[in-house]
């Protein structure tokens, strides 16, 4: 035997059922536009941005970039790649000019 819902509550079929369907639309939205400023000018689509002083390539596009020096004067670096998302750790530079995430391996360490 089947109840017949209340004209002034929707059923939870019909209610889960009109859910349903405006999660899937949702879904089907475009992207937003992306921002505009400095990184979308077109040097920057051509790879023409300035990279920041002292940047030391380590890859097609990927460099290690001083931020200061730590408590005992070593220089610290970060990566940074124009347009791309890169792990924001310290590194320091061994005595070979590599980088390294344990500054004990560190050129200046004692």
């Amino acid at each position: 035997m089947m109840v017949a819902c209340p004209t002034r509550i929707p059923c939870p079929r019909t209610a889960g059922l009109v859910l349903a369907l405006l999660g899937g639309l949702a879904g089907c939205a475009p992207p937003p536009p992306p921002p505009a400023g400095p990184a979308a000018t077109g040097a920057a689509a051509d790879g023409e941005r300035a990279l920041p002083a002292g940047a030391v390539a380590v890859g097609p596009g990927l460099y290690q970039v001083p931020i200061g020096t730590d408590t005992e004067g070593c220089q610290m670096y970060r990566l940074h790649a124009p347009g791309r998302i890169v792990t924001q750790a310290i590194a320091w530079r061994r005595p070979d000019g590599s980088f390294t995430l344990d500054q004990r391996e560190a050129a200046c360490a004692q």
